[in-house]
C-alpha cells in the first residue's frame, strides 16, 4: 500500500510539472 501511494505521489509530482 504504501509502496503504491510513494507511486502514486511522484506521478503526480511529474504531472504538475509537466502541468506547469
Amino acid at each position: 500500500m504504501k509502496r503504491s501511494l510513494r507511486l502514486v505521489i511522484s506521478i503526480l509530482m511529474l504531472v504538475a510539472l509537466i502541468a506547469t
